[in-house]
């Protein structure tokens, strides 16, 4: 059994392995044109209801805003913003409503049940973007679209990002 756990570790790490090199190059790729890419989607967002303009299904999303984290050696940017946070998702946008639009998505949450959620401050998942202090801040998502992947896949391109652009300042694990 043993021999068996152990093939399948190292086969599984080089295609891990794999994945992210080939997530690497698409990640370097879309930083020179996002405009290249039909799967690429970025939301400026000023209000917590247009985030109901991000694509439902299966994804990776960077929040980015403007407010500055001293701690946040993440180096991705779009105009200005820089990103806090990064996450992968069956559900995408009923996930960003999780983050950044939590009363609203507690109180229409439906099946899915995200309690684990963007943290500014200390005790409080979930932030209110159309509350103070963060309706002060711009807000821009980038979205990936991932039709067709699984949980699997989806960290792998979390891994791709950290290792170019390091592991935003209020992304957890």
């Amino acid at each position: 059994m043993q021999k068996i756990i152990h093939k399948y570790k190292v086969e599984l790490e080089k295609i891990k392995e794999n994945i992210v090199f080939d997530f690497e190059n698409f990640l370097k790729e879309i930083e020179l044109n996002t405009e290249l890419f039909e799967n690429i989607q970025i939301l400026n967002i000023n209000n917590e209801a247009e985030i109901e303009k991000a694509h439902y299904g299966e994804g990776f999303y960077v929040i980015l805003t403007n407010h500055t984290f001293v701690e946040n050696n993440c180096s991705f940017t779009i105009n200005n913003n820089k990103a806090i946070y990064r996450g992968h998702s069956y559900h995408t946008k009923k996930r960003l409503l999780s983050h950044l639009s939590n009363n609203y998505y507690r109180e229409n949450k439906g099946s899915t049940n995200f309690e684990v959620c963007l943290k500014i401050f200390e005790n409080n998942y979930g932030v209110n973007i159309n509350q103070e202090p963060y309706k002060n801040w711009e807000w821009t998502i980038l979205i990936i679209k991932m039709k067709g992947s699984n949980q699997f896949i989806r960290e792998q391109i979390e891994t791709a990002f950290d290792n170019l652009y390091s592991k935003p300042c209020k992304s957890i694990n």
